[in-house]
């Protein structure tokens, strides 16, 4: 799965062994979280590495400073994995999201650590190539080839000497290519996300296959780039198909021939070296080691009926570590999630005594100064750059955190003022560190949109708008059930239901035809 949405069991956030230690495995683009041992954190970061490397080769991907690493969980098992997880679920192997945290996915240590190319290190290279795509291309990607893209990759084995074999076939898409009825191509190309079509463990494997099929064999070389070029262009995704490939029908018979073959071909790609460079192992403090489970929580979401119970936990873990700026961190971000704002400012008040140079507090006390501000209703322009100073001092300290950046662009709509060409930069910034988090490409393409920057607001939203339906698809009774189940699966802290990205897309596409006009970007 790409996203943390499926269901899965409450997490007791102290389900750790009482007292067991986690560290971390630091490279240029990964922090490996693991309570495994330290040979074995650094050999899974290095190895990582050298996946990103073979990504990077293989695509042509430019490499880039990397300010906000993935985090990488891993937990005992495959039922911890679901566990961590907000909603009752099974089967769910490991998961990826784009929190504004930091990216981040969880595993099972469990058939990864020390064993190349296992189930679980499938299930891990696939999350990975999910976020290397999200991150690395801004294109407007048709879901099966989101999915294929990453089932492809996602059996990468490197071997002795950094031989590396791509496209091995994944047997459990074989099997569902065999017990399922047949999706023409024709809809799996036309589908726009996982309910467009009957079955989507189909969806899967037709998308795996296609990939392959397109990737491996020289049968129709470029047709792929063409199509995902004609997309981003602007053509529907029907016609992309018909411009790339002609004859649909012909696809079709061809791709079901190709999967009667058991046997595909794979591609082995003789590496000199693939550096994974430098990797720092840390063994983490007491207190660090038993806020892990609590911060995995607050990234992959808190149900609201629950949180009470999930506060009172980790107000007791953080009562043991009283002085410790990585509990108050954890603590006061919770109390942020869901407005404590009273009992916030307490915390932050007392982590400012213990560390009163930590970029989090200041920029949480910013916030609070902020919040304060918008609730009394003040206009005083004065006060509301008072109110910033914390932002400003923590942005100083780590100028290229995201999370950083957003909260000082938010204290100017929180003012309910047309952000400045500095807080525009910051926002610009933090979207290109963190490219592939949904919430600031919505930002983003909110903020271009303000200053009738049409052109640009339509192509900063547009690689997500393809992921959901578009107004008018749904029936009222999905529409009654789906509102029904965001009730019940409630996160702590979400807000009111906003647009999707496909209805945001459209509306911005209507003002443009509209004859709404472009300005100039902020302080050009």
């Amino acid at each position: 799965m790409v996203r943390k949405w499926v269901c899965a069991a409450l997490l007791a956030a102290t389900s750790s062994a009482a007292g067991a230690t986690w560290r971390t495995a630091t490279s240029t683009n990964f922090i490996v979280y693991t309570e495994g041992s330290e040979t074995s954190a650094r050999a899974l970061a290095e190895r990582l590495e050298k996946y990103e490397n073979v990504l990077r080769v293989i695509s042509g991907a430019k490499t880039t400073p990397n300010t906000t690493p993935i985090r990488v969980f891993m937990v005992p098992s495959q039922t911890a994995v679901q566990d961590t997880m907000p909603f009752p679920s099974s089967g769910v192997a490991g998961y990826y999201d784009d929190d504004i945290r930091g990216s981040y996915t969880v595993m099972p240590r469990a058939g990864i650590e020390g064993d190349d190319g296992s189930f679980a290190q499938v299930v891990l290279f696939h999350e990975l190539a999910h976020q290397f795509m999200f991150h690395n291309f801004s294109g407007a990607y048709p879901t099966w080839y989101i999915e294929g893209f990453a089932d492809y990759y996602g059996t990468t084995k490197i071997g002795a000497k950094d031989v590396t074999t791509v496209g091995i076939p994944l047997e459990n898409r074989y099997k569902s290519l065999n017990d399922n009825a047949w999706i023409p191509i024709s809809q799996v190309l036309s589908a726009r996300r996982y309910s467009d079509v009957t079955n989507v463990y189909l969806l899967y494997a037709e998308g795996w296959l296609l990939v392959h099929y397109l990737s491996t064999t020289q049968k129709r070389p470029g047709q792929l780039t063409a199509y995902l070029k004609a997309i981003n262009d602007g053509s529907s995704f029907e016609a992309a198909a018909t411009k790339a490939f002609g004859n649909v029908s012909a696809l079709d018979a061809e791709l079901r021939d190709y999967a009667a073959v058991r046997n595909h071909q794979v591609l082995d790609l003789p590496f000199k070296k693939l550096d994974p460079g430098p990797v720092t192992v840390q063994t983490l403090s007491p207190a660090q080691s038993a806020l892990v489970p609590f911060q995995i929580r607050l990234s992959a979401g808190v149900p609201a009926a629950n949180f009470a119970d999930f506060e009172q936990r980790l107000g007791s873990v953080v009562a043991s570590y009283p002085d410790d700026p990585s509990a108050l961190a954890v603590l006061s971000d919770a109390q942020m999630l869901v407005q404590h704002h009273d009992a916030a400012r307490a915390t932050v008040a007392h982590w400012l005594k213990v560390a009163p140079q930590d970029p989090r507090a200041l920029m949480f006390q910013g916030m609070l100064d902020v919040e304060g501000l918008r609730v009394a209703k003040v206009t005083d322009p004065a006060r509301w750059t008072a109110a910033r100073q914390s932002i400003l001092a923590a942005n100083r300290l780590a100028p290229h955190t995201p999370r950083i950046l957003k909260a000082y662009y938010e204290s100017f709509t929180a003012q309910g003022v047309l952000p400045p060409a500095g807080a525009q930069n910051g926002l610009l910034a933090a979207f290109d560190t963190m490219p592939e988090n949904a919430e600031l490409r919505r930002m983003v393409a909110s903020d271009f949109e303000a200053r009738d920057m049409l052109d640009d607001a339509i192509d900063t939203i547009r690689p997500l708008a393809f992921r959901t339906r578009a107004s008018g698809e749904q029936s009222a009774k999905d529409k009654a059930r789906d509102d029904k189940l965001s009730v019940k699966y409630r996160l702590a802290g979400a807000g009111a239901k906003e647009e999707t990205a496909r209805e945001m897309l459209e509306r911005l596409e209507k003002r443009r035809a509209g004859g709404a006009t472009a300005a100039k970007p902020a302080g050009s």
